[in-house]
């Protein structure tokens, strides 16, 4: 009998893995989405840094609904088609199959799609291997150093040795980001099931960069000078990485087999993955350099790899219908030897027509890209099997999506420009490396990396709010994006400034003890200070010519920049003095802080909402002091020169005739502070304003630094804490501190600013881009018994059972037989069923539940609890109309698709807005 094996095509095909519904993985509430159908949590979850206990309970309620639900589902279904025909000889027969293979559709979500990070740090802080520390760390300072490739803190860029590899970027003071930040970068293992080995590998992500305030820009901006995602790979017991050759040929060379000299142990040919940005990407080609490398620990820079995705793969027999592309298929028409090399004859075919539009050859190794109705394909060959006979000729081929080149020192892709801002380093070690084995053989490390961030990010490089870093260009898998600061919650604080008239009969101004008393008044000009917090500032008595009770705190104070003339005139005090209100609902009982001398001393006030107490070094400070003093003087034990490096009297008059200072805390961590300074023109007291030109001349330099040379209009001098941006100099309105402080306005009568409660952070957001595509289709022929890997499912093809009809003697010269193929099917481990589901839970390895103080503007957030006690609430509900009083509870989606408000007006309030927010949500 003479089987027909160009008909008989696939037994089994149309078995699909599908993204699950969103019956099994999609959950939301309104209009936003809480968890995606891919299974990837859409959503933080806000709680107040200041609240209470059972708000944190009710977060940690809110979340855990959502974990339970982040876990997508595969679906696994076979169907019967096709068909098979033969001719058989005279009288009955029947038709034996011997080509038993089930055709797979694969469609799984795309490997960390769901996955996101957050990165904070300080304004005016490197963005290298300490965050939050502004470079005063000893880590910051020595960074990655160039030595082994071997330990957690080694630096990506390394030849193992002592200096970088030569096509790498040089950095050391760079920030790592890994899979316990961003599980899309989870370390994985990448197994050669034809050797029987198994490899590490492990991805990063490392930026260098940093933050300051952008006069030009007017905000907090982030200028990124490196971005680079690396891939290391590690052997089962040693460090060297991934093989060229899995058997060493030539005695002891893992680096001499070829894809015409024994092919079958190239590591190319055998189907292995590894995952690529995310996604599984094949090895379809490795080429090391030819550099001399004597030491296994040498990391040796050189060569390309080529890696690619596969759209169908399978094995093809000779005559069989091949793989289906839609309009056209391609088909093995027979095998071709010339010597030690056997190429695969192909043929492009039109299905309408069933005429062969175009035909090459391909060779094992080697991706053959052939041009056919317009179309360009890229068909591989893994391994070839000539055979003897005309049913034994089969190939192992993949039509491949996509095929990236990685070519050391030059651009991603060189063939291409799709990726030309972006460089490539490959790195390779010797396994075995000795004086007669000096050829590297093994992928150490694939660095992708752009320095070249003025090309991608508008505005020469530098981020601004909402700009990102693609990474890569082509995919553009991931994307880094400057989110802005972190919501922080301010303090109004207002200087005014008083000229036209003096300040009468100030009540009860105590300035001998406690029993005796005085009505004063303020001279003109004087300045009045204000915040929106009763207990902002506090001023200490320290005079002993003032016998007062010693202290006060107020949400005001007068500063008496003309003198205090009291009605008792031995107690006539300096201009300068400070004189607050004992109590905050009281203008009696004025606490009065003397300034001591027209030449030595200051008047110092507690600012604590900005600082931990009274001192330059820690902030929380306001001083008052004319110009004369402000080169004199010691504050705290430091002369004011030496806190700013300024020479502010100079050598000649100048029109400033007092100093306004403000010293502020910039970190949780350490010691460090920002400090704000602008003057005040007094002039004959009714023409005293803040707004002037002090272009006198009469700034010269000190040896500590360039001074000052003078004060502007709408502008303060600014003593930045961070090693980074603009600062000592001058800046305008507009201006936001190291802290995050803002200076909102000047004019001649008043300055305002904007001052934080709390350290803001810059923020970024790294997750997957725009234009990702969140999904993964692969159609693979697998016989029985074979199985696969694909989104972190293992498929086995368990059985494919048959049954074949009698043929029919048909009444032509030549009977023809007809095969039943109803009894075909194809069952799939583990369940050995027909159809399953598979449920992969997502790996949370970043928290659901972030403080208001960390929480990113630009994110879909839950947020839980009230205004009070939480400022992402208090920003979410401006304008909403939301009264608690009047609705305790409050479960609310008060921007679609992107803002939830739950909260209680008590503590069982919110407890129970939880719960009847969990009971709402909804499977979509």
């Amino acid at each position: 009998m003479k089987v027909n094996l160009r008909k008989i095509g696939a037994i089994v095909a149309g078995a699909t893995i599908l993204a699950s519904s969103v019956a099994f993985a999609g959950l939301s509430f309104g209009n936003t989405v809480l968890v995606n159908d891919n299974g990837a949590p859409q959503v933080k979850v806000v709680v107040g840094e200041k609240a209470m206990a059972s708000d944190g309970v009710a977060a940690a309620n809110i979340a855990a609904k959502i974990a339970n639900e982040a876990f997508k589902s595969t679906k696994l279904t076979a169907q019967v088609v096709g068909e098979a025909t033969c001719s058989a000889g005279s009288g009955a027969g029947t038709c034996t199959v011997s080509d038993k293979k089930v055709t797979l559709e694969i469609t799984s979500p795309g490997a960390g799609t769901g996955a996101s990070y957050t990165l904070s740090t300080l304004i005016g802080d490197d963005i290298d291997r300490v965050l939050l520390d502004r470079g005063t760390n000893s880590l910051s300072s020595s960074g990655y150093t160039y030595g082994a490739d071997t330990t957690d803190t080694s630096n990506p860029f390394t030849d193992g040795s002592s200096t970088k590899l030569t096509s790498a970027p040089d950095y050391t003071k760079i920030y790592k980001i890994d899979g316990s930040m961003f599980n899309a970068l989870n370390s994985e293992p990448v197994e050669d099931g034809y050797a029987g080995k198994t490899y590490t590998e492990t991805q990063n992500i490392w930026l260098n960069g940093y933050t300051h305030y952008g006069s030009s820009d007017d905000q907090v901006v982030a200028p990124m000078q490196l971005v680079a995602y690396t891939l290391k790979f590690k052997g089962a017991s040693d460090d060297l990485g991934i093989q060229k050759c899995t058997t060493p040929q030539n005695t002891s060379w893992y680096a001499y087999c070829t894809s015409s000299s024994d092919s079958d142990y190239l590591t190319s040919t055998h189907k292995v993955s590894v995952t690529f940005l995310g996604q599984q990407w094949f090895i379809s080609e490795m080429s090391p350099p030819t550099t001399s490398t004597t030491s296994e620990s040498t990391v040796t820079p050189g060569g390309y790899v080529k890696l690619a995705k596969e759209s169908h793969s399978g094995i093809v027999n000779v005559g069989d219908e091949g793989f289906d592309l839609g309009d056209v298929r391609i088909v093995l028409d027979d095998l071709e030897a010339h010597g030690d090399t056997t190429s695969s004859i192909i043929s492009i075919v039109d299905k309408a027509t069933g005429e062969s539009i175009k035909k090459d050859k391909a060779n094992v190794g080697i991706t053959k890209e052939i041009n056919a109705g317009g179309k360009n394909y890229k068909v591989h060959v893994y391994k070839i099997a000539p055979g003897y006979t005309y049913g034994a000729k089969w190939v192992d081929m993949a039509v491949y999506s996509d095929e990236l080149k990685l070519q050391d020192g030059q651009k991603l892709d060189p063939d291409k420009d799709d990726n030309k801002y972006w460089k490539v380093s490959v790195g390779w070690k010797n396994k075995g490396a000795s004086s007669s084995d000096w050829m590297p053989d093994s992928l150490r490390t694939i660095i992708l990396y752009t320095s070249n961030t003025e090309s991608l990010i508008p505005n020469s490089g530098t981020m601004r709010k909402g700009e990102f870093v693609p990474i890569v260009q082509a995919p553009a898998q991931w994307k880094l994006t400057y989110s802005g600061l972190s919501t922080v919650e301010y303090d109004a604080l207002n200087f005014r400034l008083y000229r036209d008239a003096d300040k009468t009969n100030l009540n009860k101004v105590y300035v001998r003890d406690t029993t005796n008393w005085e009505y004063c008044n303020l001279t003109k000009p004087y300045l009045y200070v204000t915040s929106e917090k009763s207990s902002a500032f506090t001023a200490t008595t320290t005079d002993s010519t003032v016998n007062n009770v010693g202290s006060a705190t107020s949400s005001k104070f007068y500063v008496a920049l003309g003198g205090v003339v009291c009605n008792t005139t031995a107690f006539n005090l300096y201009a300068g003095s400070v004189l607050m209100p004992q109590s905050s609902t009281s203008d009696d009982y004025w606490v009065l802080l003397n300034h001591t001398s027209k030449t030595v001393g200051s008047s110092n006030v507690t600012y604590s909402l900005v600082g931990d107490q009274m001192t330059w070094g820690t902030g929380g400070l306001l001083t008052f002091m004319n110009v004369t003093e402000a080169d004199r003087s010691w504050v705290n034990g430091t002369a004011l020169t030496n806190v700013t490096g300024v020479n502010w009297l100079g050598t000649n008059t100048a029109k400033v005739d007092w100093i306004i200072g403000m010293s502020e805390k910039a970190t949780d961590a350490y010691d460090n502070t920002s400090k704000i300074f602008f003057g005040v023109d007094s002039g004959s007291g009714s023409d005293a304003t803040f707004n002037f030109d002090d272009n006198s001349n009469g700034q010269g330099s000190i040896s500590t630094a360039t001074a000052i040379q003078y004060f502007k209009k709408d502008y303060v001098y600014y003593v930045k804490a961070g090693p980074k941006g603009t600062g000592n100099s001058t800046m305008k309105e507009g201006l936001v501190t190291d802290r995050g402080s803002k200076f909102v306005s000047m004019d001649d009568e008043q300055v305002r600013f904007n001052m934080a409660k709390s350290i803001a952070r810059a923020q970024f957001l790294l997750a997957a881009s725009d234009s990702t595509d969140t999904t993964d289709s692969i159609t693979k022929i697998m016989a029985e018994g074979d199985e696969t890997t694909v989104g972190g499912v293992k498929i086995k093809v368990k059985s494919i059972d048959e049954k074949v009809g009698a043929c029919a003697v048909g009444t032509g010269t030549t009977p023809a037989c007809t095969v039943d193929s109803t009894g075909v099917s194809a069952t799939i481990m583990p369940d050995d069923v027909a159809e399953l589901s598979a449920v992969v839970p997502y790996q949370l390895t970043t928290s659901l539940v972030v403080l208001d103080k960390d929480a990113v503007d630009t994110d879909t957030v839950i947020t839980v609890g009230g205004p009070v006690v939480n400022t992402v609430t208090k920003s979410v509900l401006e304008g909403s109309g939301v009264d608690f009083t009047a609705t305790p509870k409050v479960v609310k989606e008060v921007v679609a698709g992107k803002k939830i408000v739950v909260a209680g007006l008590t503590a069982e309030d919110t407890l129970s807005a939880a719960a009847d927010f969990i009971a709402a949500v909804k499977k979509a």
